[in-house]
């Protein structure tokens, strides 16, 4: 008898022959002028295409069935867990839609899965568990030997390659644990200043060069350079900067924290969803602040904390809470602010390690922090409450991460539900002198009236002062920059390290203010004595360079870069 086995060969050598038929009649059809002619050819060579194929898929269904030959039944093996390889929306974040998946890999093409099934039909189901621990057309450095050295950098390649595999070594353990996922992707290293770039993986349009174990090229000056996750060579990455790897060289631990919060950034929108977050900057007002500082030094208190004084914190964490929400309509905002950032610090724990001391010492350095900053309080608040609430969940070993969506779940209505806490103390009843209440409303009120008077000065350097000012459509994008805050009633302005690049050229300003305007424009701030050097413009802590067909011009009130005139 034929088995199974050659049945399916012979069946992709006759399909194999058919599909060559049918190109061989496609090609004699071209050759006709006679349009019925290639009709006809076209036509009959696909119609024996089809059935050919229905032909031979009857016969590979009767030898399944049996007929071709008896097979001895074996009992059904249960798989344990969902299996699957399939990626989806996995770029929901970028600007502009990435369409160009890995070359090994198709997206249209959904693989089988396996679907854990319970022994008994009372047995709660386990939480789904990814097994596979890298994605579509991942390349294992290592399968390969070292490739040689062609390429300068100042990156060590030794040293970046190390630090991948530790990396990996840390993904591997988890093993899709903590999310249901392996979080092997795609890492890239890039320094600020010379653009030399190293990665774990090759990208798809292959700028990158293999050398040694990685992968190293140069990276594009108009693209963004931070710690962060960009789009590169056709592909998304986790990246972070040489400058901060640098300074993280004798702190294995911190330095994989950062790189494994990075990765999770890349994941997010695969394992919770689109996170919508929306506006926080309620946060930045006088009542947004204090709560939140508050609210955050309790949590603090409770996680040090054990037994009846943990609950007593966690009470007044969510007391403060419900009070801010309620006075803001914030419940919303503020939650997906939690699972955006604080879910990335609680992630970063959780796989590459650090005892409790750290991590209290890390969300002890954030409630500092919170004291003396000026603005973007909603951004930076959540790095700790939403890290905080979700270790104390895992604390109290409550199982929240199953069915957890970004958009939707809130990690403190779970905790309040969990330990039953319906009533809370309003919130002039609550003792706030321990959590610091004094210095935090002092501090408070003095950089509220700071970050005003900063304001007003800098509305009077774009009142005032020259400007150089880029119109609509000649800039792309702002590459670096430092921070940012909202200047009411003109725009967002860039502070500190901003580099903006497009069709004129590229700007970079190491000290100063650029804005954004309300009417879609940058102005930047120039000072006076401008002087040249060639193709190059420079002022007090700037520097300009345009490109060929534009120039700087006067208009009688700022300079504008335009496109060269007759």
């Amino acid at each position: 008898m034929i088995s199974v086995d050659d049945y399916c060969i012979q069946l992709r050598i006759l399909i194999n022959y058919t599909t060559i038929y049918v190109r061989m009649s496609i090609c004699i059809a071209n050759l006709c002028y006679d349009g019925i002619m290639m009709n006809i050819l076209l036509n009959w060579g696909l119609a024996m295409k089809r059935f050919l194929t229905c032909i031979l898929l009857a016969i590979i269904i009767a030898v399944i069935s049996g007929c071709g030959r008896t097979v001895q039944e074996e009992p059904l093996q249960e798989p344990d867990y969902y299996e699957s390889h399939y990626l989806d929306e996995l770029y929901d974040e970028l600007d502009e839609p990435y369409d160009e998946p890995y070359e090994a890999y198709d997206m249209d093409e959904e693989p089988p899965i396996e679907v854990y099934v319970p022994d008994e039909e009372d047995e709660p189901a386990v939480p789904l568990r990814v097994i596979t621990c890298h994605l579509p057309g991942w390349v294992n450095r290592r399968d390969q030997e070292a490739a040689p050295i062609t390429l300068s950098s100042v990156i060590p390649f030794d040293l970046v390659d190390q630090y991948f595999l530790e990396l990996d070594e840390i993904f591997d353990k988890d093993a899709g644990e903590l999310w249901g996922r392996c979080f092997h992707a795609p890492f890239i290293i890039v320094c600020r200043e010379t653009r030399n770039a190293v990665a774990n993986q090759p990208d798809p349009h292959g700028i990158l060069v293999r050398q040694g174990y990685i992968y190293a090229g140069q990276f594009p000056d108009e693209l963004f350079v931070g710690n962060t996750i960009v789009s590169f060579g056709g592909q998304r990455w986790a990246m972070a900067t040489w400058c901060t790897m640098e300074r993280l060289a004798d702190d294995t631990a911190e330095r994989l924290r950062l790189m494994a919060h990075e990765i999770f950034h890349y994941w997010q929108n695969r394992i919770l969803g689109q996170n919508n977050h929306g506006d926080n900057s309620h946060m930045d007002e006088k009542y947004g602040r204090i709560k939140i500082q508050l609210e955050i030094n309790a949590l603090i208190a409770a996680w040090s904390s054990a037994g009846d004084e943990r609950l007593a914190a966690i009470h007044d964490a969510l007391s403060i809470r419900a009070a801010r929400q309620e006075m803001f309509g914030s419940r919303v905002v503020e939650s997906r602010a939690d699972n955006h950032e604080g879910l990335a610090v609680y992630t970063e724990f959780r796989l590459a390690g650090g005892d409790e001391a750290v991590f209290l010492d890390n969300m002890e350095m954030y409630a500092d922090v919170l004291m003396y900053v000026d603005s973007n309080i909603g951004w930076m608040s959540s790095y700790a409450s939403g890290a905080l609430y979700a270790t104390l969940l895992d604390e109290f070993e409550i199982a929240w991460r199953e069915g957890f969506r970004a958009n939707d779940s809130d990690m403190s209505a779970i905790l309040r539900e969990a330990l039953n806490m319906t009533d809370l103390t309003p919130f002039d009843e609550l003792d706030l002198e321990q959590y610091n209440f004094a210095e935090i409303y002092a501090n408070t009120v003095a950089s509220i009236e700071a970050h005003e008077a900063m304001l007003d000065d800098v509305r009077e350097i774009f009142r005032t002062q020259p400007t150089i000012r880029l119109r609509r459509g000649d800039y792309t994008t702002v590459a670096e920059s430092a921070g940012f805050f909202d200047l009411p009633g003109m725009g967002v302005v860039h502070w500190v390290n901003v580099t903006v690049s497009g069709s004129f050229g590229r700007i970079h300003m190491r000290e100063g203010y650029f804005l954004n305007n309300i009417n879609g424009g940058y102005r930047l701030l120039a000072a006076e004595g401008m002087w040249t050097e060639g193709d190059m413009i420079f002022g007090n802590d700037w520097e300009l360079e345009l490109n060929e067909g534009f120039e700087l011009y006067w208009d009688g009130d700022s300079y504008i870069i335009r496109r060269r005139q007759g």
